[in-house]
């Protein structure tokens, strides 16, 4: 096996002056949340030719970034050798209402990455992610950043002046509440799973053929195929054999099973959706 040893290999050829600083992105991981993004950003960057930003979420085409900062000052996180195909990682474009058009405007030809998660196990996903960072205080510093996306109600509805994190389906009805009321993006456990409509939003922009689809158990039970699939969407003659580390990135312990009640109502909530979203793409193993 050949380690690409990324960062290393970064270093030696930075101290030969060929290290390139500021690159535009030639594909993008767009989303969903809570569907391996994560993992998947770091698996392509330990391939040798893979250049992934850093940070992985660089939120540029989502944000008052895109207002605030050039499209040269957005490039400057993808650093690395020459030659190397350039990459970011943000789940929350997919979702974004603005993202897709700043995107196709900035890069028409930019390929587009997307991981579907079953909604429902993504919903309940993203409802312990938010408690977890109840629970450790690490929503404060979130709370406070000027790069919220617009109508993010999510620390006010959820967060703020509460002594305990609400329940899965107590954040379930705040949110369908906000959805009848026409109030917010945010919180979005539901919304987020409402994949054909994003999908669509960029169809509008972007042809499809620019766009790989993978399923989050495509990416966690059969990853090496999930990858091949990616290095050939990317230009690439397929995925090399290198010592990979194929750990779970983001990996978190549920308190308890979702409620049979809950997954119930989901299974009703998302079942037109859903079948609308395989009739325009197929079977999806998420």
């Amino acid at each position: 096996m050949i380690s690409s040893r990324p960062g290393l290999l970064h270093r030696l050829l930075g101290a030969l002056g060929i290290f390139q600083r500021g690159n535009s992105p030639q594909f993008m991981v767009i989303g969903a949340q809570k569907a391996g993004t994560s993992s998947l950003h770091s698996y392509l960057s330990q391939h040798p030719r893979l250049c992934g930003s850093s940070p992985k979420e660089l939120r540029y085409f989502n944000s008052r970034r895109f207002e605030m900062h050039s499209l040269g000052r957005y490039c400057r996180d993808m650093r690395g050798p020459a030659g190397s195909i350039f990459f970011e990682s943000t789940p929350d474009y997919l979702y974004s209402p603005q993202a897709a058009g700043r995107i196709a405007g900035a890069y028409p030809d930019i390929r587009l990455i997307v991981v579907l998660r079953e909604p429902a196990a993504r919903a309940y996903s993203a409802w312990n992610h938010l408690r977890e960072l109840f629970e450790s205080g690490g929503y404060r510093a979130r709370a406070r950043s000027r790069y919220r996306m617009p109508d993010n109600l999510l620390y006010e509805k959820l967060f703020i002046g509460r002594e305990c994190f609400p329940g899965f389906r107590e954040c379930l009805d705040v949110e369908l509440e906000m959805i009848a009321q026409g109030e917010g993006l945010e919180p979005s456990l539901l919304r987020r799973g409402l994949y054909f409509e994003q999908l669509q939003k960029y169809w509008a922009f972007i042809p499809r053929e620019q766009m790989l689809i993978l399923g989050f158990r495509e990416l966690v039970v059969q990853p090496l195929v999930a990858l091949e699939r990616v290095a050939r969407f990317v230009g690439l003659e397929g995925w090399p054999e290198i010592d990979l580390d194929l750990a779970p990135r983001n990996a978190r312990r549920y308190p308890a099973r979702m409620a049979e009640a809950d997954a119930r109502f989901l299974e009703r909530y998302y079942a037109l959706p859903n079948a609308e979203l395989v009739a325009a793409i197929g079977e999806i193993d998420w």
